[in-house]
């Protein structure tokens, strides 16, 4: 399953408003699902739907390249998790 282009705009007007530099980034998608093991549940005395365990998510990542006042180039980049309706579960920067 893809994500629809309204939810990755949605998305990217999430991020913009955290991280402006990110304006001009067109993310890349990557799907995935939720993995938790059954022994992490029971340690844990706590119980999903199976339907939790297993969503498919998408983390769109925004990279892009800095010079610093010294000169050297650094990558920043933020990952945006969500789920199929488009609602953003985590989002995640490098420093």
């Amino acid at each position: 399953m893809e994500l629809s282009k309204k939810i990755v705009e949605n998305v990217k007007k999430e991020i913009i408003k955290k991280f402006p530099e990110m304006a001009q980034v067109e993310p890349t998608c990557v799907s995935k699902t939720k993995k938790v093991s059954p022994e992490l549940l029971s340690k844990l005395k706590v119980s999903f739907p199976k339907a939790v365990v297993g969503e498919e998510v998408f983390v769109l990542s925004f990279r892009k390249m800095f010079s610093t006042t010294d000169g050297f180039k650094i990558t920043k980049i933020v990952k945006a998790t969500v789920d199929r309706h488009g609602k953003l579960l985590k989002t995640i920067v490098s420093k």
